[in-house]
């Protein structure tokens, strides 16, 4: 693995995008002082996951970030990209290249991705310890690094070496191991307090709820109890009751057939009775044969008196139709006195002419009207007269209507004279007859002529006349029709007054019909009587034996329904003892099933007295107790299950821990030793002699345990309760954080004596530190190594030999580094400048040996040729 790309925007001096391709060999940034190459250090170190800005030559996070100039405005955000191939698979990542990316803004958002994909920073500081990458110490060592290593405490150096070993992927594997160990202590800490909580009310609880089992399974075996003995009571006495009723139904039954037989020789005797009449049943038939014949007398006068009252009957409808008519032709009348009005211009004659047709019309109406009342059998002759004239009167009507001259009027005016006359002479024999009053014919006669005055009130217009003449045309015909009407209803009623006449006659033939059929009974009655006589005494007997053994069945049944109501009346009481004591479903199922075989049943309601007496005694338990039990046992058993988990994975965690402590243990001192070996060599090159070592400080570990109990506790160890998980482990941790105290280093250049690190001059304490980092990288390489002006203090000679050494570990190591020397400028494979502007922007110039020797050689071979 080695970085092959670096891309810097906003950050610090350079603002712009600024990107750096590096190959596996040497690499030297070199420029003036403030021209930014180290702010390329930095952004490395910034990149890999540095969190302390006092190291990045800041104090706020935000300084990282491009501030501006007088030229350029400032940005609001930082981003370093680093490009690491990683075709050799040394980062256990499935990427062939890895891109680690970190971002700030000016409000304090920060963000790191790995290949685009946003991450934590922890996920980023395993990956990159994986890789052997040295977080805080030797991957990027900078500007007074150096020289810190060697003025800093022994416990300081401890950190470094812990990175240099490489068992720094361990330590963060430990570390949050310890973190989720702790956790889990806390956890295990809060469940046990929670469940110290609740372990006392739930012992209540359980409690209760033990005693709420014991009231159920006392309430079950009352319940079984309760079901036995009722079972066998209902069922006895249901049983009983069923019997009782079966034999009250078979005594009704009986009872019944009893009371048929008594009724059936009751209604024989009762018959028998009736057909053997005594002499009060000869009364009944003289009765009624009186009866039917007064009946016959009175159907004969009811007959004679039908008919005279159709006689009268007609008569007055007749009349009442008259006065009908009469009103009718009044109407007409008073139109013809209007029609003769308009007849004035026509002449005197047509006037005189048309009163006599108007005159004719109303002795017409006479007629009609007297020929009306003749309709009555009691007059044939006259009868025949009216319908002749009557028929004569309709063909003078259609005559007078069909008329179209004054000649055919005269005629026709002529002939109503004559059919006049004959009226007059038919009415006078009605008179003398007796069924019409000359006061009728005088009132006949006086309305005629009060109707030929009203003629002359016809219109002069002849044409108006011919109109008029056919309305009254339409008239006469509606009242000819009438007259034809009142005709038919009188026919009507007379029929009518038949079918009365032919009713009475049939009823007085039946009437006669059954006097004739009782006369019959009376003379049978008295052949049978005689042998009835004997059989009723017969009957009388049986009946009287049926009568008495209806009265013991009776009794029977009495006392039997009695039985069966008392039996009825435990059975209700039992259902309401049952009713109160069981269940609504019990007692269904005590009723349907069967009958209980044995049963002692004072014993047993001596036993469910008992059994009621301890439900008692047990005392009443809320219901919510249950459901609080049950609430309170499954967090209890929750929790306690979460204790299992939480022990199973502090155990499975210490044991991590522990697996981790022995693998950093180990290859901390073997990477040690391997370290202090390269560092005396390397110390030997640098100094051409002299010895140097490094040497591990161990603590007091007794002393380290009495520590870690409070002074004012000590004397009352006896009396303190045993340390928790927790405890034990941060006292254990306490220990083997202090097992290893520190690391000393010793070093004395060739012609000295044994001194301090403090007694060397600038340059030996220069020469000491790249010796000793030299011997840590050739030890446990970093993927790539960045040093930052580490030269600075190195003569021409020393540089020589630093630059030597770098070339020495190459196959190692890639190496960037930030110099002035001229030595290791002359060893790197590409060049980079970097300048500033006075927008105070880096700028970045770039040169590669390789290409410009190459470039060199074209020249110089051309200058030859030339």
């Amino acid at each position: 693995m080695y970085l092959q790309k670096l891309e810097i925007q906003g950050f610090k001096s350079f603002a712009h995008k600024t990107t750096l391709e590096f190959n596996r060999e040497l690499t030297a940034i070199v420029g003036p002082n403030g021209s930014g190459k180290s702010n390329i250090a930095d952004s490395i170190r910034w990149v890999l996951g540095e969190q302390s800005i006092k190291l990045l030559r800041g104090k706020r996070a935000e300084d990282v970030i491009f501030a501006g100039s007088d030229l350029k405005s400032r940005l609001g955000m930082a981003e370093v990209s680093l490009h690491l191939n990683n075709e050799d698979g040394q980062a256990p990542i499935d990427f062939s290249e890895i891109v680690v990316t970190r971002r700030v803004f000016r409000d304090g958002q920060s963000e790191y991705l790995l290949n685009g994909a946003g991450v934590r920073l922890q996920d980023i500081q395993l990956l990159l310890a994986q890789a052997n990458f040295g977080q805080k110490t030797y991957s990027v060592i900078g500007q007074g690094m150096v020289d810190s290593i060697l003025v800093s405490s022994p416990a300081e150096r401890k950190e470094f070496f812990e990175e240099a070993t490489g068992v720094k992927q361990y330590q963060i594997k430990r570390e949050q191991s310890i973190a989720k160990l702790l956790a889990t202590f806390e956890n295990l800490d809060q469940a046990s307090v929670v469940m110290a909580e609740i372990e006392p009310r739930l012992r209540s609880l359980t409690r209760q709820v033990k005693r709420l089992e014991r009231r159920e399974e006392l309430e079950r075996e009352v319940s079984e109890l309760q079901k036995l003995y009722y079972r066998f009571r209902w069922h006895e006495l249901e049983s009983r009751r069923l019997q009782v009723a079966e034999r009250v139904s078979g005594l009704n039954k009986s009872l019944a057939k009893q009371n048929q037989s008594a009724q059936e020789l009751q209604n024989k005797l009762v018959e028998l009775e009736q057909k053997g009449a005594t002499p009060d049943s000869w009364q009944q038939l003289e009765t009624r044969q009186s009866n039917l014949r007064n009946r016959i007398a009175e159907l004969v006068r009811q007959q004679a008196l039908e008919q005279a009252k159709a006689q009268v009957g007609h008569i007055a409808k007749g009349q009442g139709e008259i006065a009908i008519l009469r009103q009718q032709q009044s109407e007409i009348s008073e139109e013809l006195k209007n029609v003769a009005d308009k007849l004035t211009a026509v002449g005197r004659e047509i006037i005189s002419q048309q009163e006599a047709l108007t005159e004719a019309a109303a002795n017409q109406a006479k007629i009609a009207t007297s020929f009306s009342r003749f309709q009555l059998g009691g007059y044939p002759w006259l009868e025949q007269e009216l319908e002749s004239v009557v028929a004569e009167q309709a063909e003078l009507k259609q005559s007078l209507v069909s008329a179209t001259s004054l000649s055919q009027i005269k005629e026709l005016v002529g002939k109503f004279t004559q059919l006049e006359e004959k009226l007059k002479i038919l009415l006078k024999r009605l008179k003398q007859s007796g069924q019409m009053s000359l006061t009728d014919l005088d009132r006949l006669m006086k309305e005629r002529e009060v109707s030929v005055g009203q003629v002359a009130e016809i219109k002069a217009n002849h044409k108006s006349l011919e109109r008029e003449q056919l309305s009254l045309k339409e008239r006469q015909e509606q009242l000819t029709r009438s007259l034809e009407r009142v005709k038919n209803e009188l026919g009507d009623k007379a029929e009518v007054t038949d079918k009365t006449k032919t009713n009475v006659t049939e009823d007085l033939v039946r009437a006669e019909a059954e006097l004739k059929e009782v006369t019959n009974s009376i003379a049978a009655y008295q052949s049978e009587s005689q042998g009835r006589q004997a059989q009723v005494f017969k009957w009388q007997r049986e009946l009287n034996t049926a009568r008495e053994e209806e009265r013991r069945l009776e009794q029977d049944t009495h006392e039997a329904a009695l039985e069966l109501t008392r039996l009825e009346t435990k059975l209700e009481d039992l259902d309401r003892e049952m009713a109160q004591e069981v269940s609504p479903e019990l007692v269904r199922v005590i009723k349907e099933a069967g009958e209980v075989k044995s049963l002692v049943e004072g014993e047993t309601a001596l036993e469910l007295q008992r059994l009621k007496h301890q439900l008692e005694l047990t005392g009443g338990i809320e219901p919510e107790v249950v459901s609080e039990y049950q609430q309170t046992k499954t967090r209890y058993d929750f929790l306690a299950e979460q204790m299992d988990d939480l022990q199973t994975a502090t155990a499975s965690l210490e044991s991590i821990i522990r697996d981790l402590d022995a693998t950093i243990e180990k290859k901390f001192l073997v990477s040690f030793k391997e370290i202090n070996e390269k560092f005396t060599q390397y110390f030997k090159v640098l100094f051409d002699g002299g010895k140097a070592q490094l040497v591990l400080q161990r603590a007091d570990t007794h002393k380290e345990e009495v520590e870690l109990l409070p002074e004012d506790e000590e004397a009352t160890l006896a009396d303190k309760s045993a340390p928790s998980a927790k405890e034990k482990f941060l006292a254990t941790e306490k220990i083997k954080a202090s097992f290893f105290s520190g690391v000393e280093i010793s070093a004395t250049p060739p012609g000295k004596k044994l001194s301090t690190i403090n007694a060397l001059s600038g340059g030996e304490r220069a020469l000491t530190s790249i010796a000793l980092i030299c011997s840590i990288i050739s030890n446990n390489p970093s993927p790539f190594v960045v040093l930052d002006e580490v030269d600075a203090a190195l003569d021409e000679a020393n540089s020589e030999r630093y630059a030597a050494i770098l070339d020495s570990l190459m196959d190692k190591t890639q190496f960037i580094t930030v110099t002035h020397n001229r030595a290791t400028m002359r060893r790197a494979s590409i060049l980079y400048g970097v300048t500033i502007g006075e927008d105070g922007v880096s700028k970045l110039l770039s040169v590669k040996f390789a290409e410009a020797d190459e470039l060199a050689i074209k020249n110089s071979k051309s200058k030859g040729k030339e």
